[in-house]
């Protein structure tokens, strides 16, 4: 049985109504007007009038690098970091520092058996070969050799505080 090319047409789309035809077409006719103007606009740009701007005089600002040892806590790891020192190493330094003196450079402690703990670190006086008391009240001195002496006994044992801090 041979079919005519309409009866064809109607057994292929079968099932869809009026409104179906109706939006595809309305959609197919948009997408091509919406592509046909993007073209248009890519290929014929429109001129623009010119526009007139605000023009503000921002003021210069430049960027300060930071002070090598400006106040204890920095000081503190600063140094840390320099000698290679692990951040935790360093946090623990900061607490055992607060601990010791308060960060209070210049606190000096009365020990029990005649002798002085000076600065930051309350460095005693049997390192008063190694280091003077004008140095210990210097805390970039103080926590320099405090780092020393951490670096020498591989840890903060020598430190009260150590025990008392983790």
């Amino acid at each position: 049985m041979k079919l005519d090319k309409r009866t064809k047409f109607y057994k292929t789309f079968k099932g869809y109504s009026t409104n179906d035809w109706i939006g595809a077409i309305f959609a197919g006719l948009l997408a091509g007007f919406i592509l046909a103007v993007t073209l248009y606009n890519a290929t014929h740009p429109s001129p623009k009038p010119p526009q007139t701007m605000n023009v503000v005089k921002v003021q210069e600002v430049k960027a300060v690098e930071k002070k090598y040892c400006y106040d204890v806590i920095s000081c503190i790891r600063d140094v840390g970091e320099e000698r290679g020192f692990s951040n935790e190493d360093i946090m623990r330094a900061i607490r055992i520092a607060k601990c010791e003196s308060t960060l209070i450079s210049d606190r000096i402690a009365h020990e029990p058996n005649g002798t002085f703990s000076v600065g930051v670190f309350q460095i005693n006086d049997v390192h008063n070969k190694r280091i003077s008391r004008a140095d210990r009240l210097d805390f970039v001195k103080n926590i320099k050799f405090a780092w020393t002496l951490r670096g020498e006994q591989k840890g903060w044992q020598a430190w009260t505080c150590s025990r008392l801090v983790k």
